[in-house]
């Protein structure tokens, strides 16, 4: 029996050593943390989409095994994860107050059309993050001329991850033509662009590392495959454990049978059995 325990316990110790998992990322939008798993999932590192209830809203938290969190960690530092929440017009009026200036109004304006323009530039893929900034004049019945009156100019920072073919994912001119869409008397000529490419993160650009041998070099999944023989192992041995304890039980329940007749017959009248 205490062999039987033993046994057990390695296989429930195993279980949790396979199962130990941390969270990396909190307070996700259901649409975000489909994004990193699908990220986590092209890396062969499992991960875990846990859902937290907040009786008004609903987040979620992302797991992953406690063997790669920095590596979990690290993936999502260089593809930009989690994205930075852009605050459109509904972000951004959501929190007027009771009574907003009209420079509180202009500025909450400029800024849910910076992040509107935003929002809409990184669903191109290979954008991984995007900076607007809007220089707006305001209109003064002193500037009758139109040479007088300052124009309407823009700033767009893009950070992309490159292809194999160093393509951007948009270019410049495309840029301007969307920002200059979104934004009333913005020529697209008077929109500044600067496309920052990642290429530290650039695929074939990273430093070859070092072959490691033996289990360092094993992938997850076969390090799962891997805890997956030696729990089935452990339980084969266990099970095994147990049918010979009870053919043992058995055989003993006979031969104390067996040893009782035997008595029975060999007893003297008067004579009392001992077993």
């Amino acid at each position: 029996m205490q062999t039987s325990r033993f046994l057990c316990l390695v296989v429930f110790t195993s279980f949790l050593i396979s199962c130990g998992t941390e969270a990396i990322v909190h307070d996700l939008d259901e649409r975000e943390a489909n994004r990193i798993l699908e990220l986590l999932s092209d890396k062969d590192i499992q991960g875990l989409k846990l859902m937290e209830d907040k009786g008004r809203t609903v987040t979620y938290t992302i797991h992953v095994p406690s063997a790669n969190r920095m590596k979990a960690i690290r993936m999502l530092n260089q593809n930009d994860l989690p994205r930075r929440k852009d605050k459109g017009y509904h972000e951004v009026f959501s929190e007027s107050g009771l009574i907003p200036t009209s420079t509180e109004e202009r500025a909450k304006k400029m800024a849910a059309i910076e992040g509107e323009i935003e929002r809409q530039l990184k669903l191109f893929d290979g954008i991984l993050d995007v900076e607007v900034q809007l220089v707006i004049p305001e209109e003064s019945a002193l500037r009758t001329s139109q040479d007088l009156r300052a124009k309407t100019t823009a700033s767009v920072t893009i950070r992309y991850l490159e292809a194999e073919d160093n393509a951007k994912p948009l270019m410049e001119s495309q840029v301007q033509a969307i920002v200059a869409a979104g934004v009333e008397k913005l020529s697209p000529a008077d929109v500044v662009v600067l496309m920052k490419p990642a290429n530290s993160f650039k695929a074939g650009s990273v430093t070859p590392a070092v072959a490691l041998t033996g289990i360092r070099s094993w992938s997850q999944k076969q390090i799962n495959w891997l805890l997956a023989g030696v729990i089935a192992f452990v339980l084969f041995l266990l099970l095994g454990l147990l049918f010979l304890q009870t053919r043992l039980k058995m055989i003993r329940e006979k031969l104390i049978r067996l040893q009782t007749e035997i008595a029975k017959a060999r007893k003297k009248p008067g004579e009392e059995v001992a077993i």
